[in-house]
């Protein structure tokens, strides 16, 4: 299982951020604007270099593409070839993945890139913070998966408190 090492640093770039919420274990990914390669790498390479294996720390991923405009030519196939390389990782089956979108496109670029089906069960598209939350809470249920975390925690969404990045 995948654990967070101590005080992990945030990735902030201007279209994508990356955090684990020490509070909620979860990790979460906020894309913006346009999602290129660039982004989709250093989410994938941020992640690889600040997890290791070892514990129950993880209850789950969001990918939250609801302010994404547009996909990048050449994105969706990077993010394939990242999630491909990504379940080589012990334990990584073990933890639920959502992809929150607002639109038919993006849902289908989602489904496309991101390996969403019935061989990965553990990977939804949702329209919402509240159905990423449950589909989170439901399948660490199914799948025996206790954190010591108070209740509250597992209906509450993780938050960085960062200022995004704007264009100058």
């Amino acid at each position: 299982m995948i654990v967070a090492e101590p005080e992990i640093k945030p990735l902030v770039m201007e279209n994508a951020t990356a955090y684990i919420d020490p509070e909620t274990h979860l990790i979460v990914y906020t894309y913006r604007n346009v999602l290129s390669e660039v982004e989709t790498i250093a989410s994938f390479n941020w992640i690889q270099s600040h997890l290791y294996i070892g514990s129950d720390n993880v209850r789950g991923t969001i990918f939250d593409f609801r302010d994404v405009k547009t996909f990048a030519l050449g994105e969706t196939v990077v993010a394939k070839e990242k999630n491909e390389d990504s379940n080589n990782i012990d334990g990584i089956h073990l933890i639920p993945v959502t992809y929150i979108v607002t639109n038919v496109k993006q849902e289908i670029k989602i489904r496309m890139s991101r390996m969403i089906g019935s061989n990965a069960p553990r990977r939804t598209v949702v329209h919402s913070q509240e159905q990423s939350l449950e589909f989170i809470n439901e399948w660490n249920i199914a799948n025996n998966r206790h954190f010591d975390i108070p209740d509250h925690l597992l209906q509450t969404w993780p938050n960085l408190n960062l200022q995004p990045i704007t264009e100058s």
